[in-house]
């Protein structure tokens, strides 16, 4: 199943006028179906219990939903929080030598690994920003990832040559799995199903067997391989070699084979792939850039300068920007993808390394879609007439009906044509482009959520 990006400025639409929904709903015989369908949001993960080792100095800022950015700033023992839209930043302290971040999907924790012997992973609550758990790991932690469905978190430990597997409801350390040399960068097939991880000092990346963390294959790549992202239809994992060859390693996931060698120059370090995986973005500390290679034939595509030494990029949802850290400048450059230019430089902390999108804010559900909808009806704000909303609602009816008979494919046919419409309608200036926007961003929510019905 296609699984779309989401945006967050579906948010704005749960402040909208619900009596009108209610009773354009009624119209159609809705309410019971939806309701049934629409769930409470939840993604199964359990909030972990604060540890006894908790660290003072956390504390609670930019409490509100959105897409933030947190960057891991290595030397001032701090995490900055980025409210992208603005690019305001403000820090959360004692956090102590904090190297990777990775979030959850659902946006409502972040992991940061830190410390040195023993290594730590703090575990941030977003929705205040402050720190609720630790768990102790192996020596040097850097990179982090997440399962997809949040029950386990993956921390590559570069002193121990290790992997530690922390279980996410209680913070525990539940495996530790033996990898190559001073392993640094790590990522998870979007099924969850392998942990692909980088092992600097070895030449090498280990694929580990998620169901028994096991490693099923080592994979030769260039020399000092550090990051490593997968795109998201799972197919391709990208590597990138800081060492004097200066490529990124593309290893297809299906047979651990690596199919192609970018040459970037130079070092390059982080990388992160956009949302509908078109584009690898590369950031290249030797070189204070960050390449751009288009994933379908793997070429150089654009060569974007940034601040000293970058090391850590991520993408946003909606696939609009990338944020890179800057370790030498102590900033995160903003760069724009539709054209690949710099449009933000934010100053953070001291030696930022690892960085990690949230988008906060449960995701919208088929209520949801049918409200906004019927809140732009004649019982709302006018912009749709009867007809026009009927022809919307019925779509979100058709979507439900099939997801719960479990025709899913079907469901998605039918949302990708109610998206349609709703292009139809902002190019026939029925709705504005916000309003499109709101409408096809909360659309590619039930889509995404499909999967969960």
């Amino acid at each position: 199943m296609n699984i779309l990006p989401r945006n967050t400025r579906h948010l704005a639409l749960h402040e909208r006028t619900a009596t009108a929904a209610r009773r354009a709903l009624g119209l159609l015989l809705l309410p019971a179906v939806l309701a049934a369908c629409a769930g409470d949001g939840s993604t199964g993960m359990t909030e972990p219990e604060v540890a006894d080792e908790i660290r003072p100095g956390a504390m609670e800022v930019l409490a509100a939903d959105g897409v933030f950015a947190y960057v891991a700033n290595f030397q001032s023992n701090s995490i900055s929080v980025i409210q992208t839209s603005d690019n305001s930043a403000v820090p959360i302290a004692g956090i102590g030598s904090p190297r990777g971040v990775a979030s959850t999907l659902d946006g409502g924790f972040v992991y940061v690994t830190g410390g040195i012997d023993p290594g730590f992973l703090a575990v941030i609550r977003t929705s205040d920003n402050t720190a609720v758990a630790f768990a102790t790991v192996g020596m040097a932690p850097h990179g982090v990832a997440i399962t997809p469905d949040g029950a386990f978190a993956y921390v590559a430990n570069i002193g121990s040559n290790s992997v530690s597997v922390i279980r996410t409801s209680d913070n525990m350390v539940v495996a530790t799995v033996a990898v190559g040399q001073f392993p640094k960068g790590v990522a998870i097939t979007p099924d969850g199903a392998f942990a692909y991880v980088a092992n600097t000092d070895s030449d090498n990346v280990s694929v580990i067997r998620t169901s028994d963390n096991t490693v099923v294959a080592t994979v030769a790549v260039g020399q000092f391989p550090e990051g490593v992202a997968i795109t998201p239809d799972g197919g391709f994992a990208y590597v990138t070699n800081a060492g004097f060859n200066s490529v990124v390693s593309v290893i297809r996931t299906s047979d651990h084979t690596v199919t192609a060698t970018v040459p970037v120059c130079c070092g390059p370090r982080g990388v992160a792939i956009t949302p509908d995986g078109a584009f690898a973005y590369v950031a290249s500390g030797g070189s204070d850039n960050v390449s751009v290679i288009r994933t379908s034939d793997n070429t150089v595509v654009a060569t974007v300068a940034v601040g000293q030494f970058p090391e850590g990029v991520a993408i946003t949802p909606d696939g609009d920007f990338a944020y890179v850290t800057n370790s030498i400048s102590r900033t995160v450059s903003v760069i724009q993808t539709s054209d690949n230019t710099v449009v933000a430089t934010v100053t953070v902390g001291a030696e930022p390394l690892g960085i990690a999108i949230a988008a906060t804010g449960a995701p919208c559900t088929p209520t949801d879609l049918a409200d906004a909808i019927a809140a732009l009806g004649p019982d709302g704000d006018g912009s749709l007439n009867r007809g026009q909303t009927d022809a919307l609602l019925r779509k979100v009816a058709q979507a439900v009906r099939l997801t719960e008979r479990g025709k899913l494919a079907e469901a998605e046919t039918v949302l990708e044509d109610l998206r349609q419409q709703i292009a139809d309608l902002e190019a026939e200036g029925v709705l504005t482009s916000e309003q499109a926007a709101d409408l096809a961003d909360c659309t590619d929510d039930v889509m995404a959520g499909l999967g969960d019905a």
